[in-house]
């Protein structure tokens, strides 16, 4: 299992413990409030905080893979097309060579002609084929890794607006247990006094 993921894990698992204290803790008479220990709280909170940075930035790094992987695939296919332009230039140089051969023959220079233009053809189609190839791999390339990457963002988003979300509700009952044994602290000083 990665580091990545026992971190995920970790975190789940706190904030179910989290939840965990929070429903089995003893109740407040004639309240919806709970007693929980606010040293076990705390840290359980501050460990939460602790790994979520952990997470972005392990993030982060992926979204710096996958950049790089990009800046890899736009390298390739621009490799692909100079590549292809320079076969479709070998392909015509290689044909205007034979051309000129052929021309050279008096009773086939009309035969030479047409062989030669067919074949400057054929390499203008190949030249052509090659670089819509080389075109539409690196298109495709690149928007896989845009998905993958606008995929992994979402991830990262959602998880911490969950945490977030369940970090607010936490506190808020704490402070709302707070205030309530506040005031029974109060009420019980004016009933001794």
């Amino acid at each position: 299992m990665s580091e990545q993921e026992e971190q995920g894990q970790s975190l789940v698992e706190i904030l179910e413990e989290l939840i965990g204290l929070v429903s089995e803790a003893r109740s407040v008479p004639m309240s919806a409030s709970v007693m929980v220990n606010r040293s076990q709280v705390l840290d359980l909170l501050e460990t939460a905080r602790d790994i979520v940075p952990d997470q972005i930035v392990q993030a982060d790094g992926l979204l710096a893979r996958a950049d790089t992987v990009a800046a890899q695939a736009q390298e390739e296919g621009e490799h692909i097309v100079q590549q292809a332009h320079q076969d479709a230039e070998d392909i015509i140089q290689e044909a205007r060579q034979q051309a000129s051969r052929l021309v050279s023959q008096d009773a086939v220079t009309i035969a030479a002609k047409a062989q030669a233009q067919r074949i400057l053809d054929e390499a203008t189609s190949q030249a052509e084929k090659l670089r819509q190839g080389a075109d539409e791999y690196s298109d495709s390339t690149l928007a896989t890794l845009q998905n993958d990457v606008a995929e992994l963002g979402g991830g990262i988003e959602e998880l911490v607006a969950s945490v977030q979300g369940r970090v607010d509700q936490l506190v808020s009952q704490i402070r709302a247990g707070r205030a309530v044994l506040a005031e029974r602290q109060s009420d019980e000083e004016e009933s001794w006094t």
